[in-house]
């Protein structure tokens, strides 16, 4: 009997190697945990106090936002894309004072340095849009120097410099095709959150009125012009229609449809002529590209007649003047400044050629050095993107803002033309691309009559043809051909 529980007890020591613990278990420590909590609980409990418990919430918010960034530097970008929109520190207590936007982009550097595996090479392709980006960081850094008032150019820089953090961070995160298709998908949210936060403010009075028109504002200082709110719109509404074909699932092509009309009808409620014009250009030029052409000529006939004949009559006639404005029939008081500031603009480019005035120098300049005699100086912005760019930064900015619109379009025609090579005109990106596309121009077209140049709006747009670039010739071999085509197909 002895020697068969020895048999045994060899037999389980085989069986049942011993365990070694690396350190110690997770209970181990409960104590330090249950003391850790407590003193959090404690402190917390002292603020409540002290603290709003709205600017508590607010603190909260960002701790979650902060969170989430270091656990994933993609989700960070996409939170960073999507606040850098909608602004939620300006109207959510406890926020405003943590400088959120920079924190973000703070914190998305040092996730992204923390995890290297995680990231693209940003020179490895180098995308041309890369090259216009430094282009015009050495532009707007170079107008500080000539600046007639430096801290306004500095301003722009630091904003121009967060701006191009976010597009490195796109380039280089941005290495597939559903993040790209994500990252859009977060522009066309904030942007359709935009649209719903501008028929909200319409319908409850949060306006500003023109004449006898009443024109919803944004929810936050970057869009709080009616002008400039119609022209972020304006920008996703291309997006967000494409998106409608390049979503795989239902629920994705409902809100995208649903997005489509919501920026219909915040453009109109902005009572914006600039996003009108913008709107009616998106729609012929969507004829050109989009699929199902005739039925899709029908269905924008129809919605354009049902926003029509639903807008109030102050908006018609604002909408008719513009044909007695260009004609010169007729001119009412911001058509007059327009047309004074377009004046002021080309006087400083012809005399500032090379380096402009210096970036966001264009308000003082005007009020200080190019107002008449006797005239009232107007302390206002150029009213128009182009003028607003050559007074600014003369020619040196026209040739890098320049080579950034070119570049973006050419980008998106090679990603179409490599789809076609691939026999994958029904890929998701195929669609975007155009999308992109007209999100620009609808950009071009809006910066007629808007000083829309330091918006986002550029980066964004740049970063998702970059992208988009990299990750349909990643799928392409060295001879052109798809050995294995890396992009999906939607059937």
């Amino acid at each position: 009997m002895r020697i068969a529980e020895e048999r045994e007890q060899s037999l389980d020591a085989v069986a049942a190697p011993e365990q070694v613990w690396v350190g110690k278990p997770w209970y181990a420590h409960s104590g330090l945990l249950t003391f850790g909590v407590m003193v959090l609980a404690v402190a917390l409990g002292f603020a409540a106090l002290v603290v709003p418990w709205q600017a508590f919430l607010g603190l909260g918010l960002a701790a979650l936002v902060l969170a989430a960034v270091v656990r994933s530097t993609y989700l960070g970008l996409l939170v960073a894309v999507w606040w850098m929109y909608i602004r939620p520190d300006e109207f959510v207590p406890g926020l405003s004072r943590l400088h959120m936007q920079k924190l973000l982009v703070l914190v998305i550097l040092v996730a992204l340095f923390m995890r290297r595996s995680e990231r693209m090479p940003v020179f490895k392709p180098v995308a041309p849009q890369t090259w216009a980006v430094l282009g015009i960081l050495g532009a707007a850094a170079l107008s500080v120097v000539f600046a007639v008032w430096k801290g306004g150019a500095f301003s722009i820089l630091d904003r121009l410099v967060r701006y191009s953090v976010y597009y490195f961070v796109a380039v280089m995160l941005l290495k597939t095709e559903g993040r790209v298709c994500g990252y859009i998908w977060t522009v066309v949210f904030a942007s359709a959150l935009l649209a719903f936060l501008a028929i909200h403010n319409y319908h409850t009075g949060d306006v500003v009125v023109s004449g006898e028109l009443q024109r919803a504002i944004g929810a936050n200082v970057l869009f709080q012009d009616p002008n400039d709110l119609a022209a972020a719109m304006a920008m996703g509404l291309p997006m967000a229609y494409f998106s409608i074909w390049a979503a795989r699932s239902r629920s994705g092509k409902l809100f995208a449809a649903i997005a489509v009309a919501a920026m219909l009808f915040g453009i109109v409620f902005t009572g914006s002529r600039s996003g009108a014009l913008s709107v009616a250009a998106l729609f012929l030029f969507t004829l050109f590209v989009t699929p199902r052409r005739g039925l899709m000529a029908l269905v924008g006939i129809v919605a354009l007649a049902v926003l029509w004949f639903s807008a109030s009559p102050e908006y018609k006639e604002r909408i008719l003047s513009i044909k007695r404005v260009v004609s010169g029939q007729s001119e009412d008081p911001s058509a007059t400044i327009r047309r004074m500031a377009w004046d002021a603009g080309r006087r400083m480019f012809f005399e500032h050629p090379f380096i402009g005035v210096g970036a966001g120098n264009f308000p003082n300049v005007w009020a200080t050095e190019y107002t008449e005699p006797g005239v009232k100086p107007l302390w206002k912005n150029a009213h128009s993107l182009y003028y607003q760019l050559a007074s600014e930064q003369g020619m040196v900015g026209i040739a890098v803002w320049g080579y950034l619109v070119l570049s973006i379009f050419w980008s998106n025609r090679r990603s179409r033309k490599l789809l076609c090579a691939l026999e994958s005109r029904s890929s998701p990106l195929y669609f975007l691309s155009y999308g992109v596309d007209l999100a620009l121009l609808s950009v071009l077209v809006s910066g007629v009559f808007v000083s829309i140049l330091y918006y986002p709006f550029m980066f964004t747009l740049a970063a998702v043809a970059a992208a988009m670039d990299r990750v349909v010739r990643a799928s392409v071999g060295d001879t052109g051909e798809a050995s294995t085509c890396a992009v999906s197909v939607v059937s």
